[in-house]
């Protein structure tokens, strides 16, 4: 392993450059699976640490209302950009006609978030309702990553993705 790597920082990247493209993909798909479990691996312990025991349920339901939102209120979107923007050779066509549409299911889903949020709020005590009105970063976040993400899929920039 020290003989293929070497001490070249651009190692890795080399290695992910040999082979087919189809190799390259999946090299690329399965590191980036890898490093997003590592990141899970560190943050869930340090979220139940903080929280303690009886506000993990807490953080599992303000969590929720953003991704269900998300899931009802996006409509699809998301899983249909990579399918049609492979289709479109230029692309920037069909990002310019996708942009609306993200802007509007924020503008329609906020608002949504926001009722549950204040609903939720006025009935817990003010830590659990602090951490509620933070939730609300999650949506914007959480849509706008989907978005990119397919998009990202859809031009096969699977490194970046």
């Amino acid at each position: 392993m020290t003989d293929v790597l070497g001490s070249d920082p651009q190692a890795p990247r080399a290695l992910l450059r040999r082979g087919s493209p189809l190799q390259r993909a999946t090299a690329q798909s399965i590191l980036g699976g890898v490093l997003i479990q590592a990141c899970l691996a560190i943050s869930g312990p340090l979220a139940a640490r903080i929280l303690g025991v009886e506000d993990r349920g807490y953080l599992a339901l303000l969590m929720i209302f953003p991704s269900v939102l998300w899931q009802i209120g996006t409509l699809g979107v998301p899983f249909a950009i990579p399918y049609f923007l492979a289709q479109d050779v230029g692309g920037r066509r069909f990002v310019k006609k996708i942009l609306p549409v993200l802007i509007a299911q924020l503008c329609i889903l906020t608002p949504i978030h926001l009722g549950i949020v204040i609903a939720f709020a006025t009935t817990h005590d003010p830590r659990v309702a602090a951490a509620a009105w933070w939730s609300l970063l999650a949506l914007p976040g959480l849509t706008s990553s989907q978005y990119g993400l397919a998009m990202l899929q859809g031009t096969q920039r699977l490194f970046a993705f």
